[in-house]
């Protein structure tokens, strides 16, 4: 076996380093494919639902411009792809007022918008709210928890006598709530919000006493059979009258 003498390796080293030097230090530009310049992917990868080959930069923001009251939604993101985990953050510019609305983003199909795993219902998304959705395939499902209370009803419901239970009309939405809130006044004496909840049918009794004239008991009860707010008069002082108690407002605070 031959071996280099100190003579050799000193040529050797002189032939590389000349090699080296004339082809721009060792970078290999002439190198085709992939590695020639390294700011392009050769193959297109989908990052939450955003194409992306190194060329552009990636953003899940979109507007969506489409009336409250038009359950279809839709919205235009840049090089978005409908996958299982793709992911947006929609700011609407329109309070919906629409029932089962559904996200179209670029064309790519109308899918349901739910929100704990139901339908997200009418007026729970406000102008100008931006929701984070993440598609599962079949659904965009809204990210974490809304709170908002939302308006179902602005239908004053006032007894015009005592004994006797009287209700508002039926709200269907009522049905997808655990947890309401009444608007209760009982003429100047108190006027405040009385939560009720699904899991406890019991009537909730608001008793208020300033003096022997002015008083009153106030019972309110959540008919979840029939999707219905109730207000009953047990009794009330000689300084009142009856028909001076009334609910005026009923929201919804926590979904199913």
């Amino acid at each position: 076996m031959a071996y280099l003498d100190k003579t050799g390796l000193t040529e050797l080293w002189k032939k590389v380093k000349s090699y080296v030097d004339a082809n721009g230090g060792g970078t290999p530009t002439t190198i085709t494919g992939n590695a020639g310049t390294a700011t392009k992917l050769q193959t297109t990868r989908a990052i939450d639902g955003v194409n992306f080959n190194g060329t552009t930069d990636i953003a899940h923001y979109a507007v969506c411009y489409t009336t409250g009251s038009t359950a279809a939604k839709t919205v235009s993101l840049s090089n978005f792809k409908l996958t299982a985990g793709a992911r947006v953050f929609v700011r609407f510019s329109y309070a919906n007022t629409a029932g089962n609305p559904t996200l179209n983003v670029n064309s790519t199909g109308a899918k349901a918008i739910q929100y704990r795993n139901s339908a997200i219902p009418a007026n729970l998304i406000k102008q100008y709210a931006v929701l984070e959705l993440v598609y599962s395939g079949s659904y965009w499902y809204v990210v974490g928890d809304i709170d908002a209370a939302v308006v179902l009803s602005t239908t004053a419901v006032t007894p015009s006598a005592t004994g006797s239970w009287y209700y508002s009309s039926a709200i269907s939405s009522l049905a997808n709530y655990d947890e309401i809130r009444v608007w209760l006044e009982i003429v100047d004496g108190q006027k405040g919000w009385v939560t009720l909840n699904r899991s406890n049918p019991a009537e909730t009794v608001i008793t208020l006493y300033l003096t022997a004239s002015y008083n009153a008991r106030v019972q309110l009860k959540w008919d979840t059979s029939n999707n219905k707010v109730g207000v009953y008069v047990r009794n009330i002082g000689s300084g009142w009258t009856v028909n001076q108690v009334s609910i005026k407002r009923i929201e919804g605070l926590k979904l199913k």
